[in-house]
């Protein structure tokens, strides 16, 4: 809207930038409906100072553009009713309906519709919590209000007749169905998938998918080392114990990857919700301050913009510079990139004294790649080495280090933050206690297909111990000896 009443701070504005890279388009070409309200915007609102909150509102966008990631976003035009391109597109505070308003899931598909239904019940919440100080003065404007609209008349003894529970949910109810349906222009930003090879162009609009498959396969791609360490040196043949050690590395990468991105979007999440919390808790007293004005106005045509405009003068500022340092807090600066780093290393060294206790003749680089690839990379070095049981403590004391890292990491972050993250994330309304089950139920599928895992590595290395100590297969060796299974030429076969 800064753009759109401004339009001489388009070529300030990052997303007119990106919308005309993508588009070609301006914004003032897009915001077609918006851009019409705000030429009607009176003077009041468009003076000098509202200029000034149209500049802090630029840098609350280059905050975000700059913490988000943004520019790697792209644009799309769209045409749909304008009360779903708000609960869609702008975080607005607004009541909206789940069934109406579009479809949850698709992510990055752009959408925020699961982000704003997550903020309107924490506003729902802060409203029945006000009831002291709002309804007074809401009641004192309708009284004013109801000489001159019907709406008025209704609110005001609706507020009298029902509960402030009751009048929240009617009130809701009735702007749901009154909500403008007008179609407009509008744009929607998406992470596509480009390949490039000569004149061939691929692009793949849900790029998502693609991405998190890409991602998959350099998982598939790290864990395979592991997993040929852990069969050769274990002497491990059988089809059941691989497909074991296949699963459990699967699983103790995946653990070892959500638990370090878990560590590291927690601050984020908790600031993203303490933003939200504090700006919402914001507006009451200035929704209090407005109610109780407009209710001494007498000529609300002309008194209301300028009232608006004092309100929006002495609070905006202050609104905007509180909402900017929320969004620098969410980006990975250098520091983020150090305590990341450290608490990295506190884990390696955990992970290594953990092995040191129960692995006393291991050497310290051994020790240190525990942390990650598990405690299967130890076995099997040595014949005589019979440490293998120590391995089903170590196993159960690495999931338990990884739920406590999580769980420690998540446990001060409140209910509403984790939801409002992981709606945005998601664009999915997404249980707390649902994520605290999945957690747990992951690790302990982890736990168990490690102590599986272990029991068949020690019968793989108890049966090669009966065989006798293996040679190291040559290329002169016929195809398949491996893993000490074939006697050494000119010894005896084994029966």
């Amino acid at each position: 809207m800064a753009v759109s009443t401004f339009p001489e701070l388009a070529k300030k504005s990052e997303w007119a930038d990106d919308l005309h890279r993508d588009l070609n388009v301006g914004v003032r070409d897009i915001l077609q409906f918006q851009v019409g309200s705000a030429e009607k915007v009176p003077s009041d609102l468009k003076g000098e100072k509202g200029k000034q909150i149209a500049m802090l509102a630029l840098q609350v966008e280059h905050s975000a553009w700059d913490a988000l990631h943004c520019h790697d976003s792209k644009w799309q035009k769209m045409t749909l009713p304008f009360s779903q391109d708000c609960s869609q597109h702008w975080i607005s505070g607004r009541p909206v309906s789940l069934e109406e308003d579009g479809t949850l899931g698709s992510i990055g598909s752009g959408s925020i519709l699961a982000m704003n239904f997550v903020l309107w019940q924490e506003i729902r919440q802060q409203l029945l919590q006000q009831e002291a100080s709002l309804k007074p003065a809401l009641q004192t404007f309708l009284k004013e209000y109801k000489k001159e609209s019907w709406v008025g008349f209704r609110g005001y003894w609706g507020s009298k007749l029902y509960s402030w529970e009751s009048f929240l949910d009617k009130a809701t109810e009735a702007f749901l169905q009154g909500r403008e349906q007008q179609r407009v222009t509008a744009v929607q930003s998406g992470r596509p998938w480009t390949m490039n090879l000569g004149n061939f162009q691929l692009y793949i609009e849900r790029g998502w998918r693609l991405q998190v498959l890409q991602t998959f396969v350099l998982l598939l791609a790290a864990l395979l080392p592991i997993r040929k360490h852990v069969l050769e040196t274990c002497h491990i043949t059988s089809r059941a114990d691989v497909g074991l050690v296949t699963i459990h590395t699967t699983l103790d990468m995946t653990c070892l990857v959500g638990t370090w991105l878990l560590f590291a979007v927690a601050p984020a999440a908790l600031q993203f919700g303490k933003v939200a919390r504090t700006l919402v808790k914001e507006l009451f007293p200035l929704a209090e301050k407005v109610f109780l004005a407009m209710s001494s106005l007498v000529d609300y045509e002309k008194q209301m913009p300028k009232m608006l405009a004092e309100l929006s003068h002495s609070h905006g500022p202050q609104f905007l510079r509180n909402l900017q340092e929320g969004i620098q807090k969410l980006e990975w600066d250098s520091s983020f990139i150090l305590r990341q780093a450290a608490g990295s290393m506190m884990f390696l060294l955990t992970s290594a004294a953990i092995a040191g206790a129960l692995f006393p003749k291991k050497t310290f680089s051994q020790y240190m790649a525990v942390g990650i690839c598990g405690p299967l990379w130890l076995l099997g070095k040595d014949p005589k080495d019979t440490s293998v049981r120590g391995a089903y403590v170590a196993m159960a004391c690495r999931s338990l280090l990884f739920l406590t890292i999580v769980g420690f990491r998540w446990l001060y972050i409140d209910r509403f933050s984790v939801e409002l993250y992981t709606a945005a994330v998601f664009n999915r309304l997404v249980e707390v206690d649902a994520l605290r089950l999945w957690a747990v139920a992951l690790l302990a599928l982890h736990c168990s297909s490690g102590l599986a895992a272990l029991y068949g590595a020690q019968k793989s290395l108890e049966a090669a111990r009966a065989l006798g100590p293996a040679e190291e297969p040559t290329s002169h060796d016929p195809p398949g000896r491996i893993y000490g299974t074939f006697p050494s030429p000119g010894s005896p076969s084994v029966p």
